[in-house]
């Protein structure tokens, strides 16, 4: 986890972490801010519980720019004692997320995984152990999305989208029922919205929102509402015999 940690902060690749010691020192201890460092034993500690440590660190001056929980998986959950694991770790992933909109600033937690991923220098949904609950809390589908088709796979994926938002524009202009004009606009201006939030949070711009990527992040909801709203485009494409 430590090794983790020191990757991401000096950029050093994780592989690369024995062979550039000296240099990852010397980054880490030019680190600007003060490292304040609160222990408590395991499963003692809720989000309840840090949450009350850092409002007593902002009454003392100290306001933190970056909060490690280490880690999210053993602290106490504060959901009912029956329900299932997997529904606790993901109550405490949903407090972790709004606990760094409070405070308007990134909050890192390691999680666990499987064997697969011990090496892995990106950690994957197949790789996270105990509960996928736990990745639906962040969605950062289009950084990994990246990661795997480089930036041919990214402008190919932009392309796609600029085409189809062309197409629905047409659509819109050559359509003679006013109602029609209005609903596809809304379509097209949600689905925007949606992937503007989406990249905006994974660029660190806001904070996590859990607002997902159309037709690219996981979870039933979010594929069932996108493909009602391209059936509502593809309904007013045909009954309209729009030719583009």
């Amino acid at each position: 986890v430590a090794s983790r940690y020191d990757s991401c902060i000096t950029k050093v690749a994780l592989s690369d972490l024995r062979n550039f010691k000296e240099k990852v020192y010397d980054e880490l201890s030019n680190l600007p801010g003060k490292l304040i460092v609160k222990e408590y034993p395991t499963r003692s500690a809720s989000i309840q519980t840090i949450k009350s440590h850092l409002e007593k660190m902002k009454t003392h001056g100290h306001e933190p720019d970056l909060i490690i929980v280490d880690y999210a998986d053993l602290l106490k959950p504060t959901t009912f004692l029956k329900d299932e694991k997997r529904h606790q770790l993901e109550s405490i992933y949903e407090e972790l997320r709004g606990l760094s909109q409070i405070h308007n600033c990134p909050l890192w937690t390691a999680s666990q995984t499987n064997r697969s991923g011990l090496n892995a220098e990106v950690i994957t949904m197949e790789a996270i152990s105990e509960a996928f609950n736990k990745c639906f809390v962040a969605d950062f589908i289009f950084s990994l999305f990246a990661k795997n088709f480089g930036l041919v796979g990214t402008i190919v994926l932009f392309s796609l989208w600029l085409f189809f938002i062309f197409r629905v524009l047409i659509i819109i202009q050559q359509s003679d029922v006013i109602y029609e004009k209005f609903l596809l606009s809304g379509v097209v201006l949600m689905l925007s919205i949606q992937i503007l939030i989406n990249l905006t949070t994974v660029l660190g711009i806001i904070p996590l929102t859990g607002i997902p990527f159309p037709l690219l992040s996981l979870g039933g909801s979010s594929v069932i509402s996108s493909s009602i709203l391209f059936g509502l485009i593809n309904r007013s494409f045909i009954e309209n015999n729009i030719v583009i």
